[in-house]
């Protein structure tokens, strides 16, 4: 027999399970089904040590080399990967414009559907889970013929509340809560006297496939950079030196680099580098290029914004 006061999360990144376990914490009955996208230590950490008093977890991870046909017939038999309940009192979900995501959706009946943040894809008027494109929404009419009957816009507008880790921001939909996976590690007792500088990493050939990275090496180098944090879907080696951890960076930053004077983290637009802008030790340097101002203007824009001071770099295009 079912409980009946079951809930069902959705995770498809470590942030993501980062923020559930705090929105979740009061749920007498959780479900957490995990959908990797990389089979990073970072993964497994967050997975292993989600807490809650009474979970029952389940694992995926997604072959993102898949051809067409195979990764439409996997969307259209997905629930057939794990050990779900037919009824759930409530679904929390982030990823809510993943197919994956919505064929699970499709095939369970549910009291309440929450939605919670993916990063600043909520927040930016720009990205997909506002402005849908025309394939898109093709792919919407395919799958709804297939079964999969759920899609972005049907989820944004039955969510009945939005979980963010943005406080005063404008998110999907109007009825918001804010929730906080920044615990500052720090004391007068444990304070480290000291400023240090890292450059937080992400995979640079998203941002232009003929990326200067030497250029980028140089002028970090000139900035006196310390540490290199990098992206688990990063190449090549480190710039500097290398923090090497099973933690997100939020999540790294609350437990070791709270207790640092002051942090000044170097950033193309890596999105973890705003979640900890509002700390009072942190200082944001964005890393201005050309291509960036002209493919994410509205993420720069909220960059300057939420306080990040801007560095310019006329070598890289």
């Amino acid at each position: 027999m079912s409980d009946k006061k079951k809930s069902l999360v959705i995770c498809f990144t470590p942030l993501q399970m980062l923020i559930a376990e705090k929105i979740i914490a009061q749920q007498p009955s959780v479900d957490l089904i995990v959908i990797a996208l990389n089979n990073s230590d970072k993964y497994k950490y967050y997975y292993n040590n989600f807490q809650h008093q009474n979970v029952k977890k389940q694992y995926f991870l997604l072959d993102v080399n898949q051809s067409k046909i195979a990764k439409i017939l996997n969307i259209i038999n997905f629930k057939n990967n794990f050990s779900i309940e037919e009824f759930y009192e409530n679904i929390y979900i982030s990823s809510i414009d993943n197919k994956y995501a919505h064929s699970i959706l499709s095939a369970l009946k549910f009291n309440s559907l929450y939605t919670y943040d993916d990063g600043t894809a909520n927040i930016i008027k720009d990205s997909v889970y506002f402005k849908q494109s025309f394939k898109s929404k093709l792919k919407d009419v395919f799958f709804n013929i297939m079964g999969v009957i759920f899609n972005l816009n049907k989820i944004k507008k039955i969510s009945k509340k939005h979980y963010t880790i943005y406080k005063g921001i404008q998110n999907i939909i109007e009825r918001t809560e804010y929730v906080s996976i920044l615990k500052e590690n720090r004391s007068e007792d444990n304070c480290i006297n000291k400023e240090i500088k890292i450059f937080l990493g992400q995979p640079l050939k998203d941002i232009d496939k003929n990326f200067d990275i030497l250029a980028l090496k140089k002028f970090l180098a000139k900035e006196s950079v310390d540490y290199h944090f990098r992206h688990p879907r990063e190449t090549g080696e480190a710039f500097f030196e290398e923090i090497k951890t099973s933690y997100i960076f939020e999540d790294f930053f609350a437990k070791e680099l709270s207790k640092y004077r002051k942090v000044i983290v170097y950033t193309l637009c890596s999105t973890a580098a705003l979640n900890v802008i509002a700390l009072n030790n942190v200082e944001v340097r964005l890393i201005k290029t050309s291509t960036i101002e002209i493919k994410y203007p509205d993420l720069v824009q909220l960059f300057v914004k939420s306080g990040a001071t801007t560095v310019g770099m006329d070598s890289i295009n």
